[in-house]
């Protein structure tokens, strides 16, 4: 409890709020305090101050416990709220209990009250930080339920006998194209839609799965409409602090697009290849030529330097002839 309270004292009387504060000094406190005495000044004094504690007289001339706890409560307030009085009948403190007050005394005898103020702030300490906890994992849990629902990728978490679909993201109708429904339904239809040429290396991964052991492997799926897609599935084990192997969690994504631009880049590089090879066999070709010609060249100019030096009636013009004939059709 810290050594400087913030109380709030609702009581119609200086000469009794004196002794309350004189209790708390001489237990070590010394508290900052502000007495109220009607509905207006304590409305006033919930709105513009931070309080620890509400210490309130039962009856009081212009004003009342309960009605003191009621306004806390209208303020959406989780103080401390003990009832402090000269005299409180059995069926008033019954009343004030139920309907939120956390103790209360006698004025005459305050000897416990120090004590019930410290337990109480302590339990006020405990619901606070349990407030921020909740508050905590509240938000957690919503940023978590817009992630998976925003996003195409497939996020779930199963039991580990595949018994049991725990949680499935609203990818999954958008992916494979059948409701959520049918997985909580029977956790394992989803291998219904699995490729027949995929199915039973999945269903060796699944085995893995049901021995602890993480997973990642990649099959393709058959959507109602017909449509093909290909899936990148991942799971990983969860265990507790002992060690034992309570579900599986895991995401599935959507490939098919990258699968189709590597088959696109795939089916690139072969007709690269290929223009390669042509490209090489071309320059193979026309060096040939180019040699080839060289020979033939000189077969024909020597054949016609020949041909000039014959007699016209010579009976090897005709070899000459053929010569020259199949030059130009192995030139040709």
């Amino acid at each position: 409890m810290d050594k400087y309270p913030r109380v709030l004292i609702v009581d119609d009387s200086e000469e009794d709020t004196r002794l309350l504060l004189r209790e708390l000094r001489k237990n070590g406190y010394e508290p900052h305090h502000l007495r109220v005495d009607s509905a207006k000044s304590m409305q006033l004094a919930l709105v513009e101050k931070k309080w620890d504690i509400v210490l309130s007289d039962c009856v009081m001339f212009n004003f009342s416990g309960i009605s003191a706890l009621k306004i806390m409560k209208e303020n959406g307030l989780d103080l401390p709220f003990i009832l402090v009085s000269r005299k409180i009948d059995e069926e008033t403190a019954v009343q004030l209990m139920r309907a939120g007050a956390h103790d209360y005394f006698e004025k005459g005898s305050l000897k416990r009250l120090v004590p019930a103020i410290e337990r109480e702030l302590n339990k006020a300490e405990e619901r606070h930080r349990g407030k921020i906890a909740e508050d905590l994992l509240r938000k957690s849990e919503e940023r978590f339920r817009l992630i998976t629902e925003t996003i195409d990728e497939v996020f779930w978490i199963v039991d580990v006998e595949i018994e049991r679909m725990l949680y499935i993201s609203p990818g999954y109708e958008r992916v494979w194209g059948y409701p959520r429904l049918s997985l909580y339904n029977d956790p394992q239809s989803f291998i219904d839609a699995v490729h027949p040429e995929d199915r039973d290396r999945m269903l060796f991964n699944l085995k893995l799965q049901k021995i602890g052991q993480p997973y990642d492997h990649e099959y393709r799926i058959i959507r109602p409409d017909g449509e093909v897609r290909w899936i990148w599935d991942r799971g990983y084990p969860v265990k507790n602090e002992t060690g034992l192997l309570t579900c599986y969690v895991g995401v599935a994504h959507d490939i098919t697009a990258q699968k189709q631009a590597e088959a696109d880049h795939k089916k690139l590089e072969e007709q690269l290849l290929h223009s390669q090879k042509m490209e090489a066999i071309g320059q193979l070709t026309g060096g040939i030529a180019h040699d080839f010609n060289n020979i033939l060249t000189a077969i024909t100019g020597f054949s016609a330097i020949l041909k000039m030096k014959l007699r016209d009636d010579d009976p090897l013009h005709i070899y000459i002839e053929h010569i020259l004939a199949a030059s130009d059709r192995a030139a040709n």
